[in-house]
């Protein structure tokens, strides 16, 4: 009986140490999207055609950012694609969102900056 209830102690024990060390782990996961999530901008409230391609989407994103005075390019952006989901029934979310992934985190802040200034996006 002894050794049930030592063995018993050393399983809690073990599934302790396992829960923590899989608490460490999820805390670093979400630190290490959150870092890669940086690089990345989502634009709301861009009409949607159909057949759209992700050229199109890239096209819009370029425009919105002349008519708001940056200086970001198609050499700036990596990706610039809609995000699928279920329809939305609020009008400001009417659309799909856009995600912007720049090349370098400095250009996405630079557009931040600017947005902070004009409050189109």
């Amino acid at each position: 009986m002894d050794h049930l209830k030592e063995e018993n102690a050393q399983l809690k024990k073990r599934s302790r140490d396992l829960e923590e060390k899989n608490a460490k782990l999820d805390s670093q996961l979400n630190e290490l999207e959150q870092y890669g999530r940086r690089q990345n901008l989502e634009i709301h409230g861009i009409p949607m055609p159909d057949n759209e391609t992700n050229a199109d989407v890239e096209e819009k994103v370029l425009q919105v950012f002349k008519e708001i005075d940056t200086t970001i390019t198609k050499r700036a952006i990596d990706i610039a694609h809609r995000l699928r989901g279920k329809p939305k029934t609020d009008q400001n979310k009417k659309y799909p969102s856009i995600m912007v992934r720049f090349i370098a985190r400095k250009k996405q802040e630079q557009h931040i900056q600017v947005k902070k200034k004009t409050e189109i996006c």
